[in-house]
């Protein structure tokens, strides 16, 4: 039987590759190992071991990490960089990318960039050529020693081309994988009952509000409730946002700022009430909600540069892009109609059922 070590922080994700992983145990015995300073976990509730900082500086755990067949990382951050240093260390290694852990390796491609220009010019966001050539020579070191990973799994395929295109020499192979899977997951039957909007995710820079605020100007909303999620993010943008929204010449008293966090059952019920979404993000973002919104029959628009974006059209799903709204406003008062939500639905299934899920896990056994 084959031997895989899985490691990650105490994250709700994580209990999503538990139960995936825990369909194949008669192929595969699949160890967790979670960093914590704490011995009760947060998130976590299945049976794991809990590691220290300096797991990896330890001289026990080389002869551990070679008794088994392959080793995931879940999330990349620097602390695994001892593993990657210890040449000595022979199993091979997957790393399972969330985005914030990888998206330092697209962010310094050439005419790509995360921001918008309204967002860059109110957080003063340094963004430029030259900048961008001096970012990338210093990522070579990191870049050099990311390839000692044998196979990489982003959120996105596009992802991976968008880090080939920039970095030629990164050497890890493409394999497909996601946290849970659209039946039990991502999925709802509320229907979309509301002509509200959703703005963004988060209270994160790479929701770019202030130009999707631009928008709800040019569009002249004022009867529409607009919900912005800002429950979790950074404290001082959600401060900066606030007071340009005192400053804007719109009508903020429809604008709701959901700054507390929400049970699944309450924002269940604001989501249901938007039949419309604005995702600002440039690159891949909140794709849990694009996939639960998109289910539900919401009507999604994103900036045509959008990693996402190009991804569901180039798949076939039915969303839209901000410069189809403003050249036709009559989309937001038009619901999605039952055969486009029924074959968004059969696409969704097909990217991010439970059957490719399945067969992509026991891809990812057959690897080691």
């Amino acid at each position: 039987m084959k031997r895989i070590i899985h490691f990650a922080n105490d994250e709700k994700f994580i209990d999503k590759a538990y139960d995936e992983f825990k369909q194949f145990e008669s192929l595969a015995h699949s160890h967790f190992t979670i960093f914590s300073n704490n011995s009760q976990l947060k998130h976590i509730r299945f049976k794991c071991s809990i590691a220290d900082e300096n797991y990896f500086k330890h001289p026990e755990t080389e002869v551990i990490l070679n008794s088994y067949d392959l080793i995931i990382i879940h999330f990349m951050d620097v602390r695994y960089f001892d593993l990657l240093k210890n040449q000595r260390i022979k199993t091979k290694i997957l790393w399972i990318g969330w985005g914030g852990d990888y998206y330092w390796l697209i962010n310094t491609l050439n005419n790509f960039s995360i921001y918008k220009e309204l967002t860059k010019a109110q957080l003063g966001i340094k963004d430029n050529f030259f900048l961008k050539i001096l970012k990338k020579y210093k990522n070579n070191k990191n870049v050099n020693l990311l390839n000692r990973v044998n196979y990489f799994s982003p959120v996105l395929e596009e992802d991976f081309s968008l880090i080939k295109k920039n970095y030629k020499n990164f050497k890890p192979q493409y394999v497909a994988w996601n946290y849970g899977n659209l039946e039990d997951h991502y999925r709802s039957d509320l229907p979309i009952l509301g002509d509200a909007v959703l703005l963004g995710n988060s209270a994160t820079a790479t929701n770019n509000h202030y130009d999707l605020i631009k928008i709800i100007d040019q569009l002249n909303l004022s009867n529409e409730k607009i919900f912005i999620p800002v429950s979790y993010g950074e404290k001082g943008y959600i401060d900066r946002l606030k007071k340009y929204l005192l400053k804007r010449d719109i009508n903020v008293k429809n604008i709701i700022l959901l700054e507390d966090f929400l049970t699944v059952d309450e924002y269940n019920n604001i989501l249901s009430q938007c039949s419309n979404v604005f995702m600002g993000h440039i690159r891949q973002q909140a794709m849990g909600n694009v996939i639960y919104l998109i289910y539900m029959g919401a009507r999604l628009f994103f900036f045509r540069e959008s990693v996402v974006y190009n991804y569901l059209i180039k798949n076939g799903l039915a969303v839209y892009s901000f410069d189809q709204l403003l050249d036709n406003r009559q989309l937001l008062h038009e619901t999605v109609d039952s055969e486009t939500h029924l074959q968004n639905r059969e696409i969704l299934r097909a990217l991010w059922g439970k059957q490719i899920n399945r067969e992509n896990t026991e891809r990812i056994i057959m690897l080691a």
